[in-house]
């Protein structure tokens, strides 16, 4: 019953970012291949979770969704982490990492396979949280 109830909340979540991200005229599914998209995008996603942030708990998972994506993006993203980590709830924070740990962290690919840091990024991340 939990599990179900936490797949509702992730699906309306992920439709909350998507009808946001489509009310600003952003195709979602599209990952951004020039810097100029990447910056665009960071901004978008970053403004969005601070939006969905504001709005309070229900929409914390909005909100993480959100912040993931930005870090995906982001160019150093352990700096980006150590921010998240002064400025967003801890459960917002628990959820940005949950997604880390499914998807991979920024850099890798999905699977826990190691990109050219050969694992440094997930050693570093890790020492932030604890």
């Amino acid at each position: 019953m939990m599990d179900e109830a936490r797949r509702k909340n992730e699906a309306d979540a992920d439709r909350a970012v998507k009808a946001a991200m489509e009310a600003l005229g952003l195709d979602d599914d599209k990952p951004p291949t020039t810097e100029e998209e990447r910056q665009k995008y960071l901004t978008r996603q970053l403004q969005l979770g601070e939006q969905f942030l504001n709005q309070g708990p229900s929409h914390f998972r909005a909100a993480a969704t959100c912040l993931f994506r930005a870090l995906q993006v982001y160019p150093d993203p352990i700096k980006l982490l150590m921010a998240f980590q002064e400025t967003v709830p801890p459960p917002v924070l628990d959820m940005v990492m949950q997604m880390m740990a499914q998807e991979g962290p920024p850099g890798t690919e999905a699977g826990g396979k190691r990109g050219p840091g050969g694992g440094r990024e997930d050693e570093k991340i890790q020492e932030i949280l604890d």
